[in-house]
């Protein structure tokens, strides 16, 4: 298992993506990544408060601070065209401080990753005989994300359907999705209640009621962290009437996790279509 290349994408710049050869096969190209840190699980940050009047803490939660990717690039530039001074320019065009970029990752062991980050320093050996480029990136958000999204179709199923659709997440984090349901000519309106069940094997339990789908109201829900909503679309115009207020109180933003998962979507009418998009997360390569 190894990483097989690195790219680096600078929205500035028109050209296609800088390439790395990260896997040591590609001797002949002129820039080689020669070690990269920062790659595994970032420390997570737990938070406890201590007992009053009994020995031990509480746990109130965790989080996962920025990534720092720390790349090491050679130069092995062809003599007949290039000098290591023309290659280092070159990498100043992308890997300048305060550029922001996004790293692409391929490798023989998973999907390929992207990470948005910014360059925090470009420290250069410009005198040594083997000269070597050291830059590092801060991450603010530490999960690699899947280049390629996945989609499931279906149709709303009664409340007493025990029919599931199985959803196998490869992801390493959590991952919310979107999913969007619309009448058709089947069930061309309803009102009623709605509800989105995940067991993995914890059961998420979502309840909203009541909400209308009909012509003119596509209803969409997501659940990405950061950007959660439930909202009336009008299909025609993408205008938007957010209905949070019909959300059941205590109803859990269900996520994937990793491993098997089995997804549910009820309405009071069932039949309407859905289709729930999501993007897996990746805590590590």
């Amino acid at each position: 298992m190894s990483i097989t290349q690195v790219e680096v994408i600078n929205q500035r710049i028109t050209a296609s993506p800088l390439p790395f050869s990260a896997d040591g096969s590609a001797d002949s190209d002129p820039i080689q990544v020669r070690n990269i840190e920062g790659l595994g699980p970032v420390n997570a940050v737990i938070n406890t408060v201590q007992y009053g009047s009994v020995d031990g803490e509480s746990f109130q939660g965790s989080v996962m601070g920025k990534r720092n990717i720390v790349l090491t690039v050679g130069l092995n530039p062809n003599w007949a065209n290039q000098t290591p001074e023309l290659l280092r320019s070159y990498l100043y065009q992308y890997l300048m401080p305060k550029s922001k970029v996004t790293l692409r990752f391929t490798s023989t062991h998973m999907p390929v990753v992207l990470i948005d980050g910014y360059v925090e320093t470009f420290t250069p050996n410009i005198f040594a005989k083997d000269p070597e480029y050291q830059v590092s990136i801060i991450c603010p958000q530490p999960a690699f994300v899947a280049e390629q999204g996945t989609a499931w179709l279906g149709n709303t199923q009664a409340f007493a359907d025990s029919s599931v659709t199985n959803v196998n997440y490869e992801g390493t984090l959590p991952a919310g999705f979107t999913l969007f349901v619309h009448a058709n000519a089947a069930v061309p309106t309803a009102t009623g209640e709605f509800r989105v069940i995940i067991k993995n094997p914890d059961t998420g339990f979502f309840v909203a009621n009541p909400v209308t789908i009909d012509s003119t109201h596509d209803l969409v829900m997501s659940t990405v962290s950061g950007d959660k909503y439930l909202r009336s679309v009008n299909p025609s115009t993408q205008a938007f009437t957010s209905v949070l207020g019909k959300v059941a109180s205590g109803s859990p933003w269900t996520q994937f996790e990793n491993g098997l998962n089995t997804l549910q979507v009820f309405h009071a009418t069932p039949g309407q279509d859905w289709m729930l998009q999501y993007t897996a997360l990746y805590g590590g390569i």
